[in-house]
């Protein structure tokens, strides 16, 4: 059984919080400017505070793992991890920055972002999804 998990990069993978996080103390900042200092060093406090909790809460490991199975994934903060079988996938396509994977029959196409990975690592998660989806299926590979 041939498997391998990738591991993805934990600040990309958690770059949604960060911008999330940075929207809100903008948007704060800009409501609370007339005020004077005083509310702002409480908002910066308070988006700390939650910015701390939210990223313990919701952190954890940032993986891709191609089994003879399907595909396992949880590409970023704000999702939870996924897991694909191969008997769902009709179609692969692969691209220079994504792989994508055609569900059977909703048609739904899920995204595989390989920026997420070194380059050494993506070129074996590449031939790796070829040799999987080639062994457990023969529809289409693109």
């Amino acid at each position: 059984m041939q498997e391998q998990i990738f591991i993805l990069n934990r600040t990309k993978a958690e770059a949604p919080l960060y911008t999330l996080f940075i929207l809100a103390g903008f948007v704060g900042f800009l409501s609370l400017f007339s005020f004077g200092p005083t509310p702002l060093i409480i908002l910066g406090v308070v988006l700390s505070i939650l910015f701390i909790i939210a990223r313990k809460k919701l952190s954890g490991k940032y993986y891709i793992k191609v089994n003879n199975s399907g595909v396992e994934f949880r590409m970023n903060i704000l999702k939870k991890a996924a897991f694909l079988p191969w008997d769902y996938v009709n179609q692969v396509n692969f691209h220079l920055y994504e792989v994508n994977l055609r569900l059977k029959d909703t048609n739904k196409v899920i995204n595989l972002q390989t920026n997420y990975l070194k380059e050494e690592e993506c070129e074996t998660f590449i031939e790796l999804m070829k040799v999987q989806f080639n062994k457990s299926s023969k529809p289409t590979m693109v």
